[in-house]
């Protein structure tokens, strides 16, 4: 004890704060937030920019690295986090203190709840509305302060920067209990936290569909990192609670452990009409389409659905002997679906013909759901596009009525890789895709079905997994991992996509009941990601015939999202361009904006506002006339808010920012070296075809 306090106060003779475990706090506009620093993690701000291999090295050569043990983590360029092994913490903030490299050293902050709080050098501050610019003046004269530029500036706000070896708490605190703020904070550095629902469904790992991390799924095939639709950032946000699909198929196995009875409301079967839409014999297709939109998420036991608090309307259009309905039954089953009260009805089913017309019966039933639907919000139809290419062969495919409807959803197959699967149609008719296997059976020789779900229980259906005399067994006749045959791998095609598409529309009318059809099937083409930018060919609209909007993404769908681009992407410096921005947003938008990052230039820094009227769900405002004066490379950010920020304590997002995130794009403004090389490719290239041309004629 003697000794601890002789070292206090040799410390406190010396000038040194000793950052020994103790309370602190900052404030939050009123409330104090209090927090305590670490025992053995240190926050460093340099003086200059250092990469993590450069930081690492001054530190040796300094001796701090090896004489404290240190292990080295960057936050950004001058910022670092040290944590120590060995000595007293006291003694390495006294070394680092007294190198001239360093600006300022502080704990790293530990709040009451473990969040880690790195303390920065500036200050964030909202001056009351009355604060006159003297008495700001006074204030940054008085506290040593330095103004800092700021992405978006808005009346009263400002962020500082602290003077050398000060403490940034002490002075936000000053501030705040000046009386002259809103609000007073250090800009901290905190660990954002994703919000994330990982099932404990023993297949779920392999569902690659839901989350993509390149993991291993079948046969040791692996995929590529997020070539997926979000599912575990969606389900913190919703589960399908209250929305009723529709699986109009050959029939669901009601007596599924994974899809209980709580769950599954009434339906038909319009093959043997009868009230029982049980499959007959191998028949699992429905039962595997009503997995992949609602198996039960959590209990343990084998695979969750997209949508997995959504009820499921078992409706049958095949008849027990595996022969198809009529063309009109099946108008009557989908007149059933809506009419009983299904928002979402998942067609993975279709007609050999291209035609968008060919049968007006089922035609006329469609456009019944689409207006009269969920009491004339419409019910979201959602169609396969079909199995009908074979890119390996050339053959482009085609969407199969009535996935030709320009009044459906029409859904396409991606693979694991964010490609384009090699049975999915290249046509116009095409809406957007979904994750899926890759290639068909047996159209390559590697690839096969491999999408996890429920397959009718017992011996029936997929399972076995393959007939051990097929010629479309994997290389070295590898069978498919086998716990339980009431799930199976080998589901796959535009099938697959189909219902998950539906699942992730169950999951926008679950967050917001009173979206119509069009606002619903809007959103989920507005944020579907554009996938193979290269060969995806998008058109001006965003379209493509591989990839439609591009791949269905569950989290963007049900948060605010934000799309931003310019137009050309290349000008010269001070002639005009155009800033496009796209926003969407389930409760509907209210404002949509864009932004220079950092670009260092006041009027495109700042933030250019677009109020949105009629709380549109899906909106597009596009900015002409804008110029940059000085040349480089230039970054533009977007963000949008709905009708409902902000309202705090919800646990929604109401901000792009907050949910699916700021979307960049960039505008080049180039040197005159850089015209020069422009213009002299443009003529190669003219000279080029004209000699072509030229060697053309002469033959």
């Amino acid at each position: 004890m003697k000794n601890l306090l002789i070292l206090l106060l040799v410390l406190a003779f010396l000038g040194v704060t000793p950052l020994v475990s103790q309370e602190n706090f900052f404030y939050a506009g009123e409330e104090k937030i209090k927090i305590k620093s670490s025992p053995d993690k240190v926050v460093v701000i340099s003086k200059a920019d250092y990469e993590p291999e450069a930081m690492k090295s001054w530190l040796g050569t300094s001796g701090v690295k090896s004489r404290f043990d240190l292990k080295v983590d960057i936050y950004d360029k001058k910022t670092y986090l040290l944590t120590f092994k060995k000595e007293k913490i006291s003694k390495l903030v006294e070394s680092l203190r007294d190198n001239e490299n360093i600006y300022m050293v502080h704990p790293l902050y530990l709040t009451a709840e473990g969040g880690e709080l790195a303390v920065t050098d500036e200050i964030v501050v909202q001056f009351k509305t009355d604060m006159s610019q003297d008495k700001i003046g006074s204030l940054i004269n008085e506290f040593k302060l330095k103004t800092l530029q700021t992405k978006q500036k808005f009346p009263g706000y400002y962020m500082f920067r602290a003077p050398e070896n000060s403490d940034p708490i002490e002075i936000a605190n000053a501030l705040q209990e000046s009386g002259l703020v809103q609000w007073s904070h250090p800009n901290f550095i905190a660990k954002l936290i994703k919000h994330e629902v990982f099932p404990n469904d023993p297949y779920f790992p392999r569902q690659f569909q839901l989350h993509n991390t390149g993991q291993v799924i079948n046969y040791g095939r692996t995929g590529k990192n997020d070539a997926d639709v979000d599912a575990p950032r969606a389900w913190d946000y919703s589960s399908g609670n209250g929305v009723t699909v529709a699986v109009i198929d050959e029939g669901v196995d009601i007596t599924h452990p994974d899809l209980p009875a709580s769950r599954l409301v009434n339906g038909y079967d319009y093959g043997d009409h009868d009230n029982n839409p049980s499959p007959a014999g191998d028949g699992a297709h429905g039962t595997a389409c009503a997995g992949i939109v609602g198996a039960t998420q959590g209990n343990g036991e084998g695979v969750t659905g997209i949508a997995p608090l959504s009820r499921i309307m078992p409706i049958k259009i095949w008849k027990d002997n595996g022969q198809s309905a009529s063309v009109s039954d099946t108008a009557d089953a989908i007149d059933f679906a809506w009419q009983n009260g299904a928002h979402v009805l998942s067609n993975s089913w279709g007609f050999s013909s291209a035609s968008h017309t060919i049968f007006p019966v089922i035609t006329a039933a469609i456009g019944r759901a689409k207006t009269q639907g969920r009491n004339g919000l419409g019910s979201v139809v959602v169609f396969a596009a079909g199995n009908t290419a074979d890119h390996s062969k050339g053959q482009p495919g085609y969407a199969t009525f009535p996935g030709s409807r320009s009044n459906v959803l029409t859904v396409g197959a991606s693979d694991r890789y964010d490609k384009q699967a090699n049975y999915s149609p290249t046509d116009n008719d095409v809406d957007i895709v979904a994750p899926s296997h890759k290639a068909y059976r047996c159209q390559i020789a590697t690839e096969d079905f491999e999408v996890w779900t429920t397959d009718i229980t017992g011996n029936a259906g997929y399972n076995p997994y393959h007939n051990p005399g097929s010629d479309c067994l994997p290389p070295h006749g590898t069978k498919l991992p086998k716990d339980n045959d009431n799930y199976t791998g080998l589901m796959g095609g535009t099938s697959a996509s189909c219902p998950l598409t539906a699942g992730i529309a169950a999951l926008l009318l679950s967050v917001n009941p009173n979206l119509t059809a069009v606002e619903a099937e809007d959103i989920i083409k507005t944020t579907a990601e554009k996938i193979n930018n290269s060969a995806g060919t998008y058109n001006a609209s965003g379209h493509s015939a591989r990839y439609g909007y591009g791949r269905v993404n569950a989290h963007r769908a049900i948060v605010p999202t934000v799309i931003i681009s310019v137009k050309p992407k290349r000008v010269q410096k001070g002639k005009p361009f155009s800033v496009k921005v796209t926003g969407s947003a389930p409760f509907g938008l209210k404002s949509i904006w864009w932004f220079g990052k950092e670009t260092g230039i006041a009027d495109i820094d700042k933030a250019h506002w677009h109020n949105v009227s009629d709380s549109k769900k899906v909106y597009t405002y596009k900015w002409t006339g804008v110029t940059i004066n000085k040349k480089g490379t230039f970054t533009l950010g977007a963000n949008a808010r709905d009708v409902k920020y902000p309202t705090p304590g919800d646990g929604f997002p109401h901000q792009a920012s907050e949910g699916s995130g700021i979307a960049y794009t960039t505008v080049k403004v180039p040197t005159l070296a850089g015209w020069g090389i422009i213009l002299l490719s443009l003529l190669f290239i003219v000279s080029a075809a004209t000699r072509k041309k030229g060697t053309s004629i002469n033959s």
